[in-house]
């Protein structure tokens, strides 16, 4: 991506999520099945998106270099020219390394996708041990923080689900918008997917690919900000996320920074994928009670907002 690192601009993995809550009394599988034919529609919209602009490049690349022949014709059929293909073919392999360099081939449309269900604290505790509470006060903190962005309302979490899209670079959310608003329009004779809230984050660390993996937990940390220089907090989550890594079966962690916002509680979430155990859980959020860097510790405390999310299949 010669661009970025020529203006001095990292690359990015954006991630834009959805809220949706679903409508008193709904069907839950019903409710489902729209949202993973929102995410298929999308998925197949990406594709198309990818292959036209593939065409679209290789097309372009044909015409500028069949413009540069044309110019260069008499120059190429004098005397002194001793092998015409081989200078158009370096003549195309110029004007292929040039628009690669100024456009490069992303992963147009939507990377990957997936959905998940917002899981009531009764369905994740079942200790009264002092760990317990911490972890209770915590998913109620991550519940007003659903609620203070306008995404949550009532008393059942279930009802409330989240879509998160994931895009190579944010040079094609353009792209992207159109793609979801068309996504979560509705079908013929269906109401719209309701959704609450839409935000958009940069993903800064990651330990692996994001995958489609139901059945999975993950775990959302909102990390409360303390005058930390970013940069620093960064390299430090990235020491916390090796160290948790090295001693759990994670299945990945990741570290996002909301997009276009320097402030606010909800400005970083670290999001943590674990196999379905609440006993697991319980022992991250000790790990993190115990971490060694002060500083990191504090903005994981007791009372941390978080929220527990079951990946859909």
């Amino acid at each position: 991506m010669g661009i970025f690192a020529d203006v001095g601009v990292p690359f990015r993995v954006v991630a834009s999520s959805a809220l949706l809550q679903m409508e008193t009394g709904g069907n839950a599988e019903e409710f489902r099945k729209r949202i993973r034919e929102s995410i298929e529609k999308t998925i197949g919209e990406a594709a198309v998106m990818r292959t036209a602009y593939e065409t679209a490049i290789a097309d372009s690349r044909i015409k500028s270099s069949q413009v540069v022949r044309g110019s260069l014709n008499a120059y190429l059929s004098t005397p002194i020219k001793t092998d015409n293909e081989e200078v158009q073919k370096i003549i195309g392999e110029a004007l292929e390394k040039f628009s690669e360099q100024v456009l490069p081939t992303l992963d147009i449309g939507v990377a990957s996708a997936w959905s998940a269900r917002v899981l009531p604290e009764g369905e994740i505790i079942s200790t009264r041990t002092k760990l317990g509470a911490s972890v209770r006060k915590m998913l109620l903190a991550g519940k007003r923080t659903l609620q203070e962005s306008g995404s949550f309302r009532g008393k059942n979490a279930a009802s409330a689900f989240e879509i998160v899209y994931v895009v190579k670079s944010a040079m094609n959310l353009d792209l992207l918008e159109a793609s979801i608003r068309r996504s979560q329009e509705s079908a013929a004779g269906a109401p719209a997917l309701p959704v609450q809230a839409m935000r958009m984050d940069n993903v800064i660390l990651s330990t692996g690919p994001f995958e489609n993996t139901g059945g999975l937990w993950e775990g959302t940390f909102y990390p409360r900000a303390l005058g930390m220089p970013d940069k620093e907090f960064v390299q430090k989550v990235e020491i916390l996320f090796a160290q948790l890594s090295k001693e759990f079966n994670l299945h990945q962690l990741s570290f996002w920074e909301k997009k276009f916002s320097r402030a606010g509680a909800d400005n970083f979430s670290v999001r943590i994928r674990m196999i379905p155990d609440h006993k697991l859980l319980f022992e991250v959020v000790k790990a993190l009670f115990a971490y060694g860097d002060e500083a990191v510790k504090k903005r994981f405390e007791d009372g941390t907002p978080l929220v527990v999310k079951e990946i859909l299949p």
